[in-house]
């Protein structure tokens, strides 16, 4: 959402929310489209995009089980494919925080966000989509979001950061 906000992306090609977790997408009518106000999934079965790129998972970590959590990214995979069958789906890896929010709330402790990460790429290679190992740009050498690409709070990300992930993006093609 940052990145459309900052307009290092296009506004017509995102499907954002602030604070919107994977389980909430699935139910929750938090996009305008054509005049209706309908889940992501629905969205995407209207536009039918070539890609999708699916960038959720840092706001499920902290109150969802491990279990709960795996089951409802795999509900809304199978949903998107589902929606939209011909397109290239891309699960993006769960971005790393800084140690400092980490030791403001242990929840968000970078070594379970790499092992959320590590059954992301197991549910990507199950359902025949792509893993983009974005987080792997974000981190300093303690395994921590990098200070350069932290807006301040240590779970948002600066501008650098977005262009740091189109850079990794465009660097990291995905082809048919």
């Amino acid at each position: 959402n940052g990145m459309r906000n900052r307009g290092q992306i296009k506004s017509e090609n995102t499907f954002a929310v602030n604070g919107l977790s994977h389980s909430v997408a699935l139910t929750k009518s938090c996009i305008t489209l054509n005049g209706r106000q309908m889940t992501i999934p629905q969205a995407v079965a209207v536009r039918k995009p070539a890609i999708m790129l699916v960038a959720f998972g840092i706001n499920g970590i902290a109150y969802m089980s491990n279990s709960g959590f795996m089951e409802d990214y795999e509900e809304l995979i199978d949903k998107l494919q589902a929606a939209s069958p011909d397109s290239i789906l891309i699960i993006q890896a769960i971005l790393p925080v800084s140690t400092a929010y980490v030791q403001k709330d242990s929840r968000f402790a970078n070594d379970k966000i790499d092992r959320y990460n590590e059954q992301l790429l197991d549910l990507a290679e199950e359902k025949g989509a792509y893993f983009l190992n974005t987080a792997e740009v974000m981190k300093n050498a303690e395994n921590a979001l990098d200070a350069a690409y932290d807006s301040g709070d240590g779970l948002h990300f600066s501008t650098e950061a977005g262009e740091v992930i189109l850079d990794y993006i465009l660097t990291h093609p995905v082809t048919a």
